[in-house]
Order: C-alpha cells, then sequence, then structure tokens
C-alpha cells in the first residue's frame, strides 16, 4: 500500500500501515475530490510544484489534499504516481487534473481533523483483499 504525502509518498505493508496509525493516532476516513490543480503548472508540462485541493466528507467536512510539494523541485516527481493510480484523465500527454474531482480518496486524519497521508481505492485494495 502506498501513502502519499506533502513530501512524497511511502508505501507500507498492512502491518507497518496499522503500527503507523496507531503509534500517530491516526483514523482512516473516506470522501471525494472536491477540488483539485497543479500548483504553479509549467505551460504545457505536467510538471508543477503540487496537487492541491480538498476532499469532502458526507458528514459535511472539508480536509485539505496536498501532494508533493516538499522538497521544493520535486512535486512532479511525488504527484504523477498519484494521478496514475487515480486514474487521472490525459490529453495530449498533459493530465487534466480536474477529471480528479468527484472520484473517492482515502486519508489519515488527526484527532485535531488534519490529513495526514492519502491512499487511492487502488492502494487501500492491496491491503484490504
Amino acid at each position: 500500500m502506498r501513502i502519499y504525502y506533502n513530501s512524497g509518498h511511502k508505501d507500507f505493508s498492512q502491518e507497518e500501515f496499522l503500527m503507523h496509525a496507531l503509534r500517530n493516532k491516526l483514523r482512516l476516513e473516506n470522501g471525494n475530490i472536491s477540488s483539485a490543480k497543479i500548483l504553479e503548472r509549467k505551460f504545457l508540462s505536467n510538471e508543477g510544484h503540487a496537487i492541491d485541493g480538498f476532499i469532502s466528507v458526507r458528514e459535511g467536512g472539508v480536509y485539505g489534499l496536498n501532494i508533493g510539494q516538499n522538497p521544493i523541485g520535486t512535486g512532479s516527481e511525488n504527484y504523477i504516481p498519484f494521478l496514475e493510480e487515480m486514474e487521472c484523465q490525459k490529453i495530449g500527454g498533459l493530465y487534466r487534473v480536474k477529471s480528479l474531482i468527484g472520484k473517492p480518496i482515502f486519508f489519515l486524519a488527526s484527532q485535531d481533523n488534519w490529513s495526514h497521508g492519502y491512499i487511492t481505492p487502488k492502494s487501500l485494495s492491496e491491503i484490504v483483499d
């Protein structure tokens, strides 16, 4: 299972994932992406600073979505695997990030309701099956 962060991504086994969540007092939440864009996207390129947006949950709450911002200059290296895993639409080789809107996503949330890592449905299914 892969978890995407502001600073990249990390692969976890089921046991590592559970220990990570328990140690950091995180809970698994799910929602739908309600907005998404590539920050500081270079003209006619997939390169940019980060994927930025919001996740809406059923109870009416909203959580931030931010993948790939740190370290500076590595954004697209961090978020392109996320876009591929989410089956983001491409037109002429360019990701159409708005196609993520409405798609389901899982994330880890803290007790203070901040998001701390994003998990695609495809990645979550790897440990649930």
